[in-house]
């Protein structure tokens, strides 16, 4: 490589975000979304649909990645894996990614949104085995180091685009939001039917209907204060990515109590975590009593966030931690020579 070229990577975008082949993103999207990563990374990013290859052809779509890895040459590959039954098949084998590092050199960094589940965590682990770096989304990394032992995993968060999930300006005309899935979640649901009971304005999006990006940014930029319950359906705490989302949409985080988001946030200086349906509704009250209390947790949540928690701070984390490993490697390689 020459001294003016910049260093390559290669990421797995998915193309049918639907799941639809007759509905691709758009193309302009995708366009933009690549070079914000190239001016984040500092890398020459390149991007391959391997869903359009799978549906094109799903007997050669895994040597047409092969082959385009060996044009690319990337020094990296970044792949999010598919986590439901329904769309693993439109992951890249591990063999195959494990083919492409072996042949042509690229370290293989995965990301993983939902380790709070056990099956989920099962049906992916492979991926961290062969994986240089995998980084969890949600804060149970410790579940997926169990199953790959000796690789390296670190507990992050999920990498939200800032150019998306930002302040609009808009008139905050809801008092308390949440925007999200009812179904399955007893605890949600239970929770939003006592406080409703006692008086607490809640209004609820999202259900289990698609919500665009767009239209749950500006439902989240009118809402003074947003919830988020930590615990998936099968009991485990996660840092969930409303977390992160509702404080760059500058809405007052209310937070179910657990374990995990205080390893990322303060509390009552980032967010409120709150207990019970009473714990719940007395803190919601004293808020939206006290504009100046609940502006200024806003204002230190995002500050906090977009200092150590963004996008930019994600690709910082991850390729800092593959430039040290590479680092490592070359003084090991350089000792076992002089000695």
């Amino acid at each position: 490589m020459t001294s003016g070229q910049k260093r390559r990577g290669l990421v797995v975008r998915q193309l049918f975000e639907t799941g639809n082949p007759a509905q691709p993103a758009d193309a302009a999207v995708i366009e933009s979304e690549r070079q914000n990563l190239c001016d984040v990374t500092g890398f020459d990013i390149h991007y391959v649909h391997f869903d359009r290859m799978a549906h094109e052809d799903p007997l050669t779509c895994h040597i047409r990645f092969l082959e385009k890895v060996a044009e690319i040459r990337p020094e990296f590959i970044y792949v999010h894996p598919h986590v439901f039954l329904d769309t693993m098949h439109f992951n890249v084998r591990v063999e195959i990614l494990y083919a492409a590092r072996l042949l042509y050199g690229p370290r293989l960094i995965f990301s993983f949104a939902d380790l709070g589940y056990a099956l989920q965590t099962s049906l992916i682990a492979g991926y961290a085995a062969i994986g240089d770096i995998s980084a969890s989304w949600d804060g149970n990394g410790a579940e997926l180091a169990k199953r790959a032992p000796g690789r390296t995993v670190l507990d992050l968060w999920a990498p939200r685009d800032g150019r998306l999930f930002r302040e609009l300006g808009l008139e905050r005309d809801i008092d308390v939001s949440f925007i999200g899935k009812l179904h399955h979640y007893e605890d949600r649901r239970a929770a939003i039917i006592e406080a409703r009971k006692i008086g607490v304005p809640i209004t609820c999006h999202g259900g289990d209907e698609a919500v665009s990006d767009e239209e749950y940014v500006r439902f989240l930029n009118r809402s003074k204060i947003t919830l988020n319950f930590s615990k998936t359906t099968e009991g485990a705490h996660q840092l969930k990515g409303r977390v992160i989302e509702s404080i760059l949409c500058g809405a007052l985080l209310f937070e179910s109590e657990n374990e995990v988001t205080p390893r990322y946030l303060t509390p009552y200086r980032h967010y409120v975590p709150f207990t019970d349906t009473a714990d719940l509704a007395a803190k919601i009250r004293r808020y939206l009593e006290n504009d100046s209390a609940r502006r200024a947790i806003v204002a230190a949540a995002r500050a906090h966030v977009m200092e150590n928690l963004s996008y930019r701070a994600w690709w910082r984390r991850v390729l800092g931690e593959l430039d040290r490993q590479w680092t490592a490697l070359i003084a090991q390689q350089k000792a076992s020579a002089s000695g």
